[in-house]
């Protein structure tokens, strides 16, 4: 792995990704303290680099997810050494990634996700329609592309339940995050862990 590049760190970070996702509860909990440590190593490296923010991002949103078993494992072995993730920090690492490159399809995608997933209705929108505009630049963005879609056609129909744009709000509505918190969960779940992975690949 070249010292110097992030391109070995963001791929090691990739592959330990996709590990986890067939891997026992005590493995995933090494593999994710390795995949952020890649990521982490990455960033220092190239800090403008788009990529390697996305996959910082995706690390935190990933890691806000994971169960109460997991993360009760985390503190056992790691202790405050591997918090677990944030969507905050993953909003921030994807409003980066955004920023650097705003033309790639998968950064918007996982902005508008995380976004909605926060309750951040307007936003997501916003992020999500955006994305439907960019270049298809592989399967990775056909898959995010087709999650966007999905997506939109949730706040949509929430859309089309409201009374005016009032319900369909920006920043701090508690009935938003809870319609964004499920839709943009029901969504993972319909595309499953293989899409997961692949869009953590960022490639």
């Amino acid at each position: 792995m070249a010292p110097k590049s992030a391109g070995g760190y963001m791929a090691s970070c990739v592959s330990r990704g996709r590990l986890a996702l067939f891997s026992d509860n005590k493995t995933k909990v090494r593999l994710a303290k390795e995949a952020q440590e890649a990521a982490r190593t990455a960033l220092s490296l190239e800090p403008d680099n788009d990529l390697a923010h996305h996959l910082m991002g995706r690390w935190h949103f990933e890691m806000a997810q994971i169960n109460f078993m997991v993360r009760q494992l985390i503190k056992l072995v790691y202790g405050a050494a591997l918090a677990p993730g944030r969507f905050e920090d993953a909003l921030t690492e994807f409003q980066a990634a955004v920023a650097l490159n705003p033309s790639k399809l998968i950064h918007r995608v996982e902005l508008g996700r995380t976004h909605l997933r926060l309750g951040h209705k307007a936003e997501a929108y916003e992020q999500l329609s955006a994305s439907l505009g960019l270049a298809v630049e592989d399967v990775n963005a056909q898959l995010q592309k087709e999650d966007a879609e999905l997506l939109l056609d949730k706040l949509k129909g929430e859309f089309e339940r409201s009374v005016s744009w009032g319900g369909f709000s920006s920043s701090g509505s508690s009935s938003a995050a809870a319609v964004g918190g499920s839709g943009a969960a029901d969504v993972s779940a319909d595309r499953g862990s293989s899409s997961g992975s692949a869009k953590g690949g960022a490639a």
